[in-house]
């Protein structure tokens, strides 16, 4: 899961984002780059939230009434 978050872009965009609007914010204190970095870090947990959901539906610790999770990875015998 963690190779998958370091791989795609849209977690280094928003992670970007965050950290150029908020040393923007406490330099030079224009509340719109506030904004856009609440926003962004927002959309960072949200992105976060579903790989991790994603993952934990294919990938469960342990398999419950035969099936692997909630979506079988493989068909069904």
């Amino acid at each position: 899961m963690i190779k998958k978050l370091a791989k795609d872009i849209l977690f280094w965009i928003l992670l970007f984002t965050y950290i150029v609007s908020y040393n923007t914010y406490t330099n030079f204190n224009i509340p719109a780059f506030k904004i856009i970095g609440l926003l962004s870090i927002g959309g960072l947990v949200g992105y976060i939230t579903n790989i991790l959901a994603i993952w934990m539906l294919f990938n469960p610790k342990r398999k419950i009434l035969g099936f692997q999770g909630v979506i079988p990875k493989k068909g069904m015998k």
